[in-house]
């Protein structure tokens, strides 16, 4: 059996006009209040119109549900995205992150340009509710934490479109990260048995782990017992991981090595496994497809551009989409 079936996009736009939402986290409960995916009662504007979002993360899945709300970019645009997007997304400012890894934040230029909120994509634990609480402190701004957990992207994908105005959009988005979600459960019920196995080279905290057995794969490195089938690069501006892996290769590598099996993760417009980040949706199947050419078909550039359409309504080139894909 192969999984290369999606839904295409006019059939994803379709039932976002007919479907009613099923919410299963707290919705937005009066117009003024809401409860966060951390459990804290956050007072809010009536009409939300321009949000700050704490990582790109967050930035690129509030862009892809209404452009016209996102007040800035945390990093610079790679000039592939900002080609992609075009001059009305390259024109919005870099405001820096503020999150657990990184406080770049220029502070004064969100302040002058006075968000309605301030949305911070994570996992939603205390770590988080502490942050949600010290930016909120430090702004002066309603901040909400919202579940960036890949499994829930589809209903936190409809909670922020409930909270935004843009519910058919919402649905569409959500739809589309069930439709890949559906897939990849098919997928791993074929393979549970005898799942492939991937050793990492890299840093592992750039990935979202969670993604591995969601694709049907397994982690040498938490299983010793294991050899690895595929060998996943995790690109690194400072250092080069496929120097280091060829110079000592491991023993659990070996066999992937003789074989040539090396992937070298896409990073366009950010790694594809970035935690939290739709463009995870891509990144599973790229890792399932990687993992089970067989029973997992499909064409990662064309799939990209896929992805592209439905989240940001432009087509991307297919010699851009390859050349993103890491197939040229």
């Amino acid at each position: 059996m192969r999984f290369s079936q999606r839904i295409p996009v006019v059939v994803i736009a379709v039932f976002a006009l007919v479907l009613t939402s099923t919410y299963t986290l707290t919705p937005p409960h009066s117009p003024q209040t809401i409860i966060d995916h951390v459990g804290r009662s956050v007072p809010i504007p009536h009409r939300i119109e321009k949000v700050y979002a704490t990582s790109q993360s967050g930035s690129l899945l509030i862009y892809a549900l209404n452009p016209a709300l996102l007040l800035g970019w945390n990093t610079a645009l790679s000039p592939e995205m900002d080609f992609i997007l075009g001059s009305k997304a390259g024109g919005l400012p870099v405001l820096g992150t503020w999150d657990q890894l990184y406080q770049t934040v220029d502070l004064d230029q969100v302040a002058v340009l006075h968000p309605d909120l301030v949305v911070h994509l994570a996992e939603p634990d205390l770590p988080n509710l502490g942050l949600a609480e010290a930016i909120e402190a430090e702004l002066g701004i309603p901040t909400i934490v919202v579940d960036g957990s890949f499994e829930a992207l589809p209903r936190s994908m409809r909670w922020l479109g409930e909270l935004f105005g843009c519910q058919v959009r919402a649905q569409a988005l959500a739809l589309y990260a069930e439709n890949t979600l559906m897939k990849l459960e098919i997928l791993r019920n074929e393979t549970k048995e005898t799942p492939a196995a991937v050793y990492l080279v890299g840093d592992s905290t750039k990935i979202d782990l969670d993604t591995l057995p969601i694709a049907g794969l397994s982690d040498v490195q938490t299983d010793s017992s294991l050899q690895a089938d595929r060998i996943l690069i995790i690109p690194d501006p400072i250092r080069d991981p496929y120097r280091e892996l060829i110079k000592n290769p491991p023993p659990q590598a070996q066999k992937a090595l003789d074989e040539g099996e090396i992937y070298e993760l896409p990073t366009v417009p950010q790694n594809w496994l970035t935690p939290n980040s739709i463009l995870r949706l891509v990144g599973v199947e790229w890792l399932a497809q990687m993992a089970y050419p067989g029973l997992y078909s499909g064409d990662p550039a064309a799939k990209f551009q896929e992805f592209m359409e439905v989240f940001y309504e432009v087509r991307v080139p297919m010699e851009t989409a390859l050349r993103i894909a890491r197939q040229n």
